[in-house]
């Protein structure tokens, strides 16, 4: 019998039930947990590669993408600011994204089968979970995460005291104004992709939309000189819209070989200074220097 290639091992990308831009591992070969492991070569080689098919899966970073910030910030003043810090927030500056979930569930109606206690089941319904995408960052100096989705919120959802959006209080808004404040004025679009380890590949990506932030975070103080100060996590929950099929991993696949700073090298990429500092060198006769001390 031949020798079973890697290749062998892979269901091809586009091939039955691998996705469209993605291959699958073999689902018909691997697995260690019959009768004796496998190895080597048996039976003229048929399993020489076996163990590359039990390969496990390991969960990768989600690489966040804006693909969408909320209209209102065109109308505000330094517009360009408010996009960069909602973009940087969302995509590089959190500690943690957690929620994303599209687990398929199939609900069943049960009836007796016979008279021993036996149900028999008839699916009625099938549904994806709702995910609960939550970002927390660390608090920077200023408290400048929270104040800034204070102002998301207020300028672009809604006021507290005048319980309106307070972009619709600026003329550059007011006087663009169509009639209509839809969602895309005050929610954003993101894109969340799993790759595998080369970051090459696309394991997994959600496509989320009216993305908006439910709260700005906890805004609290207190005193206690008997205590050390402390550092501060900011949460927040994103309401969404979220889908992953095949088209959401279509898009992945078109953006993940565009973002370049994943191929950065770290030799060449973090840089180092090329020279002692001129206030250090002119220093002389002490520590490691040219001139000797007295």
């Amino acid at each position: 019998m031949a020798t079973k290639t890697l290749s062998d091992l892979l269901i091809a990308k586009g091939t039955g039930y691998s996705d469209t831009n993605t291959a699958s591992m073999n689902l018909s070969r691997g697995g260690q947990s019959g009768q004796m492991p496998v190895l080597g070569a048996m039976d003229g080689g048929e399993y020489a590669h076996v163990y590359v098919s039990n390969q496990a899966y390991v969960r990768r970073n989600v690489i966040p993408i804006l693909i969408a910030a909320p209209t209102a910030f065109t109308y505000l003043p330094n517009s360009e600011e408010w996009i960069k810090a909602y973009k940087h927030l969302l995509e590089t500056a959190m500690e943690t994204i957690d929620g994303l979930n599209t687990t398929l569930t199939v609900d069943s109606d049960d009836h007796p089968f016979g008279g021993g206690g036996e149900q028999q089941s008839e699916p009625t319904n099938s549904t994806y979970s709702q995910s609960s995408i939550t970002y927390t960052w660390k608090e920077k100096s200023l408290k400048s995460v929270v104040k800034f989705w204070d102002k998301v919120i207020r300028y672009t959802i809604m006021d507290p005291f005048t319980k309106k959006p307070l972009v619709a209080n600026l003329d550059a808004f007011s006087s663009a104004f169509t009639g209509a404040y839809t969602p895309d004025f005050y929610a954003g679009t993101m894109l969340f992709i799993e790759p595998d380890i080369t970051q090459l590949v696309v394991v997994d990506a959600w496509y989320s939309t009216n993305f908006y932030p439910s709260t700005a975070g906890d805004r609290t103080g207190s005193r206690d000189l008997h205590s050390a100060g402390d550092t501060k996590d900011i949460s927040i929950e994103f309401k969404n819209i979220t889908i992953n099929n095949e088209a959401t991993h279509a898009l992945a696949a078109t953006i993940l070989p565009t973002i370049n700073t994943l191929k950065y090298m770290p030799d060449t990429k973090i840089i180092v200074p090329t020279a002692i500092d001129s206030s250090v060198t002119a220093q002389t006769g002490v520590g490691y220097s040219d001139t000797p001390s007295a």
